[in-house]
């Protein structure tokens, strides 16, 4: 019983999980690097990595809200 709820959250996990590792590594980097070329390449990975996150929920939620339905 205890498996199928987080099963029912994955579409929240799973996305959160993706912002936190791109957080973590934005931290990591970001206080690495000085030069400005970098810093172009380091907004715009973050930028897709949350886009990618929030798309991946959306498609989780539905794909959820679809099989409860059947």
């Amino acid at each position: 019983m205890n498996y199928m709820k987080f099963k029912n959250k994955r579409h929240i996990i799973t996305p959160i999980a993706i912002v936190i590792y791109t957080l973590v590594i934005a931290l990591i980097f970001g206080l690495k690097s000085n030069s400005s070329d970098t810093k172009l390449a380091f907004y715009l990975i973050i930028g897709i990595n949350l886009i990618l996150a929030i798309v991946l929920y959306f498609i989780l939620k539905k794909r959820e809200d679809y099989r409860n339905k059947k």
